[in-house]
């Protein structure tokens, strides 16, 4: 089985990687790292850490946008997913509508993260989304408040709601993996109107299990 095939929801990736963290290269990995592993980008949106949740509380949701929903980790209190509703429709279809290693690029590739897929969108290519470009109003964040990985009334809001000018695109490995088994990957610095406060964003490779 091929990453191609693992990203196309046909299978188990065996890529010689132990992309379950249990110590054992393949057998039935499930995912958190390499090959395996989701990553959306999740926004701290008031400075206190990311605070995540593991399987047992967390939600099905279609993170690899292939129409098969996936049992996952998930943020609680006020961390945010950074999304874009590109259909209009009002909330989150999928993991399309997330930035990470599943978003397909101009080139058809898929990002290797987050950022990355972002970069893409950075008009004036000064390393930071902000109102210079075009899509940072057309962003929001996701908190999905009562956790039940569909997006309810309230739950979308602009970036300025919660103080954010501006998003850093150049990012560092972080490399923190939770109690849960999601793994704090990169991180980024967010801009806001707050400067004794410092936020940033994630890119989380949640845990997942199939179905």
């Amino acid at each position: 089985m091929n990453c191609e095939e693992f990203f196309s929801g046909e299978g188990i990736c065996f890529d010689g990687a132990d992309n379950d963290c249990d110590g054992l290269a393949d057998g039935g990995d499930t995912g958190c790292s390499g090959c395996g592993g989701i990553s959306p980008i999740v926004v701290d949106t008031r400075g206190d850490g990311i605070h995540l949740v593991g399987l047992e509380a967390g939600v099905r949701f279609d993170l690899l946008g292939t129409g098969r929903p996936l049992r996952l980790g998930w943020i609680q209190g006020d961390e945010a997913f950074l999304v874009w509703d590109r259909n209009g429709n009002g909330r989150v279809d999928d993991g399309q509508e997330m930035f990470g290693n599943v978003t397909q690029q101009r080139s058809g590739e898929r990002a290797p993260n987050g950022y990355e897929a972002l970069k893409e969108y950075d008009d004036n290519r000064d390393g930071l989304l902000d109102v210079r470009d075009a899509l940072f109003a057309q962003l929001r964040l996701w908190r999905d408040g009562n956790g039940n990985g569909e997006t309810d009334s309230g739950e979308l809001l602009p970036l300025q709601a919660v103080e954010i000018r501006a998003l850093e695109l150049t990012y560092r490995e972080s490399r923190r993996r939770d109690r849960h088994g999601n793994e704090l990957r990169y991180r980024a610095l967010v801009h806001g109107d707050r400067p004794t406060v410092t936020r940033f964003s994630y890119d989380v490779l949640l845990i997942w299990r199939g179905g």
